[in-house]
């Protein structure tokens, strides 16, 4: 059985109480909309890095799946979202007050698959660091929340944002793996570097995507981020190049957060003028590269391998 298929098993066999259904049906519908499954992956095969057996990181990778669920529960609210993965979002077929319960919920079943770990001394600082992760990706969501009603949006500011609202979960997950796999904390913080950048590139990746690849692939609407008015790397960048005219447009469309298609081909002629989309093609390749150089100070294994396939499937995405 594969990594994932492993994973999803374990999900299927999650012993969620039977009532309140209003709490705990939400929270079955969302785990049965399945997804890639990196973040888990990369937690099971950190810990492989180690010499270690893999699927000891298995309740650790759950509980790190559980927790990016829980967020999704709860961005879905904040951005008033329709649909996830093709299907109605829990704020959506239920409504906001069971989508903020179930949410909140599914932290706390996160949080108890650790509880196995507890007689490994390293049991305080997996916690710790899972919870400061989990405070981490808060950071960055409510960064990205201020970032709306903000015109002065640097893009340095802009790459902390996506740090911690992206990139950390998959630090984290990949440093638990690492602890449990007892690796020394200096061969912890390495490991957990490889998804810090990976992270940050796949964000990138995705505001680039948004922009150029075929919605019908993607799964989302055309140049949605122009049209929502959303500020991404390839806005940013824009903005630190075109002149103050240029400028001006460009915090216009992004104010009124429902461009036309005259604005969106506009826009897109500013990022081809500017060479936007060519830089941020070669700011990704530099993000997967670095973490695929991090990923060969480890000596070989089936683990090693199959962070480096995960990293390239990444690299390669078009959805």
């Amino acid at each position: 059985m594969t990594v994932s298929a492993r994973i999803d098993a374990r999900l299927n066999e999650l012993d969620l109480p039977a009532e309140p259904t209003s709490l705990y049906d939400p929270i079955r519908y969302t785990i049965a909309l399945g997804g890639k499954r990196i973040r888990p992956q990369l937690v099971v095969l950190s810990c492989g890095l180690q010499d270690a057996d893999p699927l000891a990181a298995l309740d650790a990778a759950i509980a790190v799946e559980l927790l990016h669920t829980f967020t999704l529960i709860h961005d879905d609210i904040m951005d008033n979202a329709d649909t996830r993965r093709g299907k109605p979002t829990v704020y959506r077929k239920w409504n906001a007050n069971v989508a903020i319960l179930s949410g909140d919920a599914l932290f706390a079943v996160a949080i108890r698959q650790l509880a196995g770990y507890a007689k490994y001394p390293f049991y305080g600082a997996l916690m710790d660091r899972f919870l400061e992760g989990t405070q981490l990706v808060c950071e960055g969501q409510a960064m990205d929340m201020d970032f709306e009603s903000r015109t002065d949006v640097t893009l340095p500011e802009y790459l902390r944002m996506i740090e911690r609202k992206t990139s950390v979960l998959l630090q984290v997950g990949m440093e638990l793996g690492a602890w449990i796999g007892k690796a020394d904390p200096e061969i912890v913080t390495g490991t957990g570097k490889i998804g810090l950048q990976a992270g940050l590139a796949f964000q990138i990746q995705d505001d680039l995507l948004d922009a150029t690849a075929d919605p019908r692939i993607f799964g989302k609407k055309a140049a949605g981020d122009i049209r929502e008015g959303k500020k991404t790397y390839l806005t940013l960048l824009l903005l630190e190049r075109c002149d103050q005219r240029e400028a001006q447009w460009v915090h216009t469309i992004l104010k009124q957060k429902s461009a036309s298609d005259s604005d969106v081909t506009r826009m897109l002629e500013l990022y081809r003028d500017y060479g936007i989309f060519a830089d941020t093609e070669d700011v990704i390749r530099t993000g997967y590269r670095t973490a695929g150089e991090l990923l060969e100070r480890f000596h070989p294994s089936e683990s090693k391998s199959g962070i480096r396939d995960i990293l390239t499937q990444l690299s390669t995405r078009e959805s």
